[in-house]
């Protein structure tokens, strides 16, 4: 997991110390690690869009797997659609996913320089202190 959040970090304008414990409630809510990555990357396009905060879109799609769309529902034509079983299945993240693909690449290359080098910097921090724990 922290190798996909760090793939997801060069991405985005969100550092892995922010996803890595997302990703960790995740697990304990027994997603599966595909599942987690799917959640992740759709989280990150439809926060990135500003429909919603990262944590919130993290929980909203986390609970489309209880067979309940929720306020997505609301704010994502095309979910509303999908049987319990297809939102069981995984169905809604894909919906999203598809609906707000690329979205938080694009605004990474777009607006986040300044945030990217911010989490390159605090990579190479956590690298240094490592080395001196030895």
């Amino acid at each position: 997991m922290k190798n996909y959040a760090s793939e997801l970090q060069k991405i985005s304008t969100v550092g892995d110390e922010e996803l890595i414990p997302m990703m960790a409630q995740l697990a304990a809510a027994g997603r599966t690690q595909e599942e987690i990555q799917s959640i992740m990357s759709a989280a990150l396009d439809v926060s990135a869009s500003g429909m919603m905060s990262l944590d919130s879109a993290v929980t909203a799609l986390n609970k489309t797997y209880s067979g309940s769309v929720g306020l997505l529902g609301n704010q994502i034509s095309g979910l509303k659609g999908l049987t319990a079983e297809q939102l069981k299945n995984g169905k809604a993240v894909e919906v999203v996913a598809e609906r707000f693909k690329g979205i938080s690449e694009e605004t990474s290359k777009a607006t986040g320089t300044s945030e990217q080098l911010k989490n390159a910097w605090g990579d190479l921090k956590e690298q240094l202190g490592e080395l001196l724990q030895w």
